[in-house]
């Protein structure tokens, strides 16, 4: 997972609360019920995947680019 990619992007800062609370969750409930341990994974991999898209379409301020 990139997660350098979502630290870099200021637009998807917001991601990283919901994805360290997804994962304390996911760390929390160990694998006793396996299908909850699917749907906590499937929803951090959500998360990741949606701050990327944001990253790719945020419009970086002038000073960044150059």
């Amino acid at each position: 997972m990139r997660t350098s990619l979502i630290i870099a992007c200021k637009p998807v800062e917001h991601y990283l609360e919901m994805i360290q609370s997804v994962t304390i969750r996911f760390f929390e409930k160990g694998v006793k019920k396996i299908n909850k341990a699917i749907s906590n994974e499937r929803e951090l991999r959500q998360l990741y995947f949606q701050a990327e898209l944001d990253c790719r379409n945020w419009n970086y301020p002038e000073e960044l680019t150059q």
